[in-house]
């Protein structure tokens, strides 16, 4: 089973495709689609889309997990980034493929990891997790690794 884990951020998002199950997973790839200075945000939005259809696609990917934005009504601030994933369920959606929207209680829940936050900050800057090799990864990649870990078989 081939799992992707999206974190979407504005007019993009940074993805990493995983396979095997929940405590082995293997990496297949990773990387970010970002959103072109010369695009506008419905331009870039166009670009995610296609971009992710062809990811999902190409890659014969069987599960999608997007990692859903922390908010608190009023925080205006993630609107690019939920309209960003709102993108990317919609195209995993469309190409019959099951995906799930999920935030990081849930997400450390189905790893069996703690849910604390000074874990969590752990979590995004560990070099390695769970055999794969992180090092150099930023924080949005390790949340899109979560996700796709999360969407593994167990």
């Amino acid at each position: 089973m081939r799992a992707l884990g999206v974190r979407a951020i504005n007019g993009g998002a940074h993805w990493v495709l995983v396979e095997g199950t929940v405590t082995a997973p293997k990496l297949i790839a990773s990387g970010a689609i970002e959103k072109a200075k010369a695009f506008d945000d419905n331009k870039a939005l166009s670009n995610l889309r296609e971009k992710l259809r062809a990811l999902i696609t190409d890659q014969k990917v069987d599960a999608v997990v997007v990692r859903e934005s922390d908010y608190t009504p009023g925080a205006t601030k993630l609107f690019p980034r939920v309209r960003a994933e709102g993108v990317a369920l919609e195209v995993a959606s469309a190409h019959a493929k099951p995906v799930e929207l999920l935030k990081w209680p849930t997400i450390a829940s189905r790893l069996g990891v703690e849910n604390k936050a000074g874990k969590r900050k752990g979590y995004l800057a560990a070099p390695e997790f769970r055999g794969v090799n992180c090092a150099g990864f930023s924080a949005e990649d390790h949340d899109a690794l979560h996700a796709a870990c999360a969407g593994l078989a167990k």
